[in-house]
């Protein structure tokens, strides 16, 4: 069995080096209750009541333990060393603390090397980056610099049908594009047509002007426009500046 990390953070702050990525802010934010305590954190029980109350809790962390240990045994067929889970939401205070602490208590209970990193907070609600240790000593930076080997992946949990389901990235960008790109276009056809129509502008001020009376960047200008006519109206080019 590889060595297991639970991590949570913030996502302000950017994702650490994991394996497995939930993102937990579809759990109530309990952030209301920092009116009364601006140091409280996921691990006080008024946090875990909030969540609780306002959520099916536990449907989701029966999903979630069954998918870590379909993900604890594929590591240890692979061979892997070490396993790391990061959780994460808005600040890295509350909901990704208190999932990464129920997970931890229950991954104790059945592995003897795992460690937990709260990377924005500390153990008293206070300082970042707290560690704890259960068979063997952690520094919070092994999370903030460290490669990981073996798959990364970013999962997301439905609500409707209890599940915990891999985020295809792909079709989240392929989505991003099919929204932006018409945009794009129409907004580059939109500055094409009026850049033709300065243009036009342009060329219809310069025939007005005596040949003689434009200087060369003005002649240039004027030929490489004329080159753009299709080749039905090269007579007719040639015969408005024959005097040339």
């Amino acid at each position: 069995m590889p060595e297991i990390t639970v991590c949570s953070f913030s996502y302000k702050t950017g994702e650490p080096a994991a394996n497995f990525f939930l993102d937990v802010r579809f759990l109530p934010d309990p952030r209301c209750l920092d009116e009364c305590n601006p140091r409280l954190s996921g691990m006080h029980p008024a946090v875990e009541e909030y969540i609780r109350q306002n959520f099916a809790f536990q449907p989701f962390f029966t999903a979630l333990t069954d998918k870590v240990q379909r993900i604890i045994q594929d590591f240890t067929d692979r061979g892997e060393r070490k396993l790391s889970l990061a959780f994460g939401c808005t600040a890295g205070k509350h909901r990704s603390v208190f999932v990464a602490e129920m997970l931890y208590a229950w991954l104790r209970e059945r592995s003897g090397q795992v460690r937990l990193l709260h990377r924005d907070i500390g153990l008293d609600g206070a300082s970042p980056t707290s560690s704890v240790e259960h068979g063997f000593r952690i520094e919070h930076l092994d999370l903030l610099h460290a490669r990981v080997s073996g798959p990364v992946e970013h999962f997301t949990y439905q609500p409707e049908n209890q599940s915990i389901v891999l985020c295809d990235m792909h079709e989240a960008r392929r989505i991003s594009l099919n929204t932006c790109t018409p945009i794009m276009l129409n907004t580059g056809l939109k500055k094409l047509q009026e850049l033709r129509e300065k243009r036009a502008i342009s060329r219809d001020s310069l025939d007005s002007i005596p040949r003689e009376a434009l200087g060369l960047s003005q002649l240039k200008r004027l030929w490489n426009d004329e080159q753009e006519l299709s080749c039905n109206n090269e007579a007719t080019w040639l015969g408005r500046h024959k005097s040339w």
